[in-house]
């Protein structure tokens, strides 16, 4: 799981807590998808950023990446 915050209840293998600034989020980005990856985990779940101009490449990445559950 790739989050800004608590994730209290879940069943987790990995979390990776998220940077809360766009350019630190966006430079680690890849790197923290493929460390999931790696987990084993049948489903990587990503916390959608802010939804704001600052963070809509990032968000327009993770939507081409991304299959909705």
């Amino acid at each position: 799981m790739l989050a800004f915050g608590n994730t209290e209840g879940e069943t987790v293998i990995s979390k990776i807590q998220a940077p809360s600034d766009v350019r630190s989020y966006a430079r680690d980005l890849y790197a923290n998808l493929r460390k999931l990856d790696k987990s084993g985990a049948s489903y990587i779940l990503v916390e959608m950023p802010p939804q704001t101009i600052e963070w809509a490449a990032i968000i327009d990445r993770l939507n081409r990446a991304s299959t909705k559950l």
